[in-house]
């Protein structure tokens, strides 16, 4: 993927990125992350010291456009749950925020999250994941489906841990493997990325969850 620009010093050892939630934060630049077809991924090994006061951005691309903000992010909310907002630019009645309405992300400990945004033919669906496991799928309108296609022209800059738009939504601890795809991956592909890492181990498992 792109090289990550760092800033203000954030620590970045054996392939994790230790972010202190005030001031640090990667920047890849514009032209990463162009998603050209709607469908998309976005995946992480994240791990929270604390719940942000707002939200807490894992990866964003945005920026401001006639007043409107444009571009997508994939974040935490200050309950703990993960969302995906994404705009056209247009207006708010082209954008969403989707919240996750299952397990929220736990303190203190790995946890591999990830968002599928999934444009068939007429009614797009926004899903969420936890640890290889579905957490759940509260978005289903079509009013969704040409956001994402429309909101990353080259002139959103994508970030970890922070977002253009929004100096204020830094990330308060560390990541590792942030990728994104430009295509919905099957609920089968995501299991498979959380049981192939080598943070598998990290993981607390509840039994009425996890197998």
């Amino acid at each position: 993927g792109p090289a990550l620009t760092l800033e203000d010093s954030p620590s970045w050892v054996n392939g994790v990125l230790n972010l202190n939630g005030s001031s640090q934060y990667g920047d890849a630049g514009p032209s990463a992350a162009e998603i050209v077809n709607c469908n998309m991924t976005i995946s992480a090994w994240i791990y929270l010291n604390a719940y942000p006061a707002s939200s807490a951005e894992i990866v964003a691309k945005n920026y401001s456009l006639n007043n409107n903000n444009k571009g997508y992010a994939f974040y935490v909310t200050q309950d703990g749950h993960l969302s995906l907002w994404g705009n056209n630019g247009h207006n708010s009645a082209y954008g969403f925020a989707i919240a996750d309405t299952g397990q929220p992300v736990p303190l203190t400990q790995w946890a591999f999250v990830t968002v599928v945004y999934h444009v068939p033919s007429s009614t797009s669906t926004i899903d969420f994941y936890v640890n290889g496991i579905a957490s759940s799928s509260p978005g289903n309108n079509p009013s969704y489906n040409d956001v994402v296609n429309n909101s990353t022209d080259g002139y959103g800059v994508l970030q970890v841990g922070d977002a253009q738009s929004d100096p204020t939504v830094l990330f308060n601890g560390s990541m590792h493997d942030v990728a994104i795809y430009g295509r919905a991956l099957s609920a089968a592909e995501v299991e498979a990325n959380f049981l192939s890492s080598e943070f598998i181990t990290t993981v607390t498992k509840p039994d009425k969850i996890y197998y």
